[in-house]
């Protein structure tokens, strides 16, 4: 309901978040299990390990899902000052 204000889809489906994770990484890391690894992507769009790849932290796992969702939420939610 939030991000379709008046919109009455709301109460058939909800709107799409992309790179959500993306953005908290940029903020927080605690939340996933970060590894320093060397990726490259292919000709047809894959991520891979590649040991003549790029070093990236990567997040390869959750360590606490829910409170990502927690955090989200109350990112989402919480009014900014202006």
């Amino acid at each position: 309901r939030i991000w379709s204000k008046h919109n009455q889809s709301a109460e058939r489906a909800s709107s799409v978040l992309f790179d959500t994770v993306a953005v908290q990484l940029a903020i927080r890391q605690d939340f996933c299990t970060m590894e320093r690894l060397n990726l490259r992507v292919t000709d047809d769009g894959f991520t891979v390990i590649d040991d003549k790849g790029k070093r990236i932290d990567t997040a390869t796992g959750w360590k606490d899902l829910p409170g990502y969702y927690d955090f989200l939420v109350n990112r989402l939610t919480t009014a900014t000052k202006r």
